[in-house]
């Protein structure tokens, strides 16, 4: 079936004396042909990196979202060609171009907002580049007033973001980059210090960016709870030991356990740790830090 597949959207590949089929990995920066697909099978290999999983597979190969490479597996399944032009009709992401709502610096107002949760708004600027937005902030016909605008990076570029409310009278507390103008989903990324973790081994992986601002470079944020497998596969690989932090919620409890479960089947040494009542956010800065010492040795 990939041959199908191939062939119909000129993916370059070698076919096997035993059968299977080879192409580039788009998930390790292969420069040969070492993702490999067994005779009429879904099952790819990789010879650098592994397994991987038939529809997320797809989706890097075709530069589609994961439901879109679903239907190219079904359809293909029923050896029903698909028409390339309705692969594109379908794209979400980055259909027009990357832009932020207008924005500045942080003002007295959104610096206050910080404060009064404990945080450091001249480290975060620094940091992570958080900027504000006034009391008319219009993208695409959203307003994003009156918030912390947070970019988020992705390989070094700013790829998405995230917009908090500032003022307690929304009632979204976070909005983000509309999904069409984003370069990259905020569900196939991480939000990371790309510096800090491209040099260590062991990391925290939490739900959103406050708890990240907490625990300080160490942690990455999976953006809420309800994590995707690209997030999964976004971990570096050479990430050794994985402490999950989620929320003590019962819900977000759950979900910790599948991350867990997930990341282990990638070779991972994975912990889960609940704190007694709170989330990591919440946490003074005094705790935060004791309690990343302790997780990561």
């Amino acid at each position: 079936m990939s041959r199908v597949i191939y062939d119909e959207y000129h993916i370059p590949y070698t076919e096997q004396s035993n059968g299977w089929v080879n192409t580039r990995c788009p998930f390790c920066g292969d420069t040969g042909e070492h993702l490999g697909c067994a005779p009429n099978s879904s099952v790819y290999h990789c010879w650098k990196c592994g397994w991987h999983p038939a529809d997320i597979t797809i989706s890097k190969l075709l530069g589609v979202s994961i439901d879109e490479a679903r239907r190219v597996l079904a359809t293909n399944r029923q050896g029903v060609p698909t028409a390339r032009s309705n692969i594109d009709a379908n794209r979400k992401v980055h259909i027009h171009p990357f832009k932020l709502p207008p924005n500045g610096p942080l003002t007295k107002l959104h610096g206050n907002y910080l404060r009064q949760r404990g945080f450091d708004p001249v480290q975060l600027a620094r940091q992570w580049g958080l900027r504000s937005t006034g009391p008319i902030a219009l993208l695409d016909g959203i307003n994003y007033a009156r918030r912390v605008l947070i970019p988020i990076k992705w390989g070094g570029e700013v790829v998405t973001f995230q917009a908090r409310d500032t003022t307690g009278l929304s009632g979204t507390k976070y909005l983000a980059c509309p999904a069409d103008r984003e370069v990259k989903s905020i569900k196939s990324i991480l939000y990371i210090d790309e510096e800090y973790w491209a040099t260590h081994d062991t990391c925290i992986l939490v739900e959103g960016v406050t708890d990240v601002w907490r625990l300080g470079p160490a942690a990455g944020a999976t953006f809420g709870i309800d994590f995707k497998l690209e997030q999964v596969l976004a971990v570096p690989r050479h990430m050794k030991r994985i402490w999950i932090l989620y929320d003590p919620e019962p819900q977000a409890q759950r979900q910790a356990r599948q991350l867990k479960v997930k990341l282990q089947m990638m070779g991972k040494d994975v912990q889960l740790h609940v704190l007694d009542g709170t989330d990591p956010g919440d946490l003074s800065q005094n705790e935060a830090d004791y309690l990343v010492k302790q997780l990561i040795q």
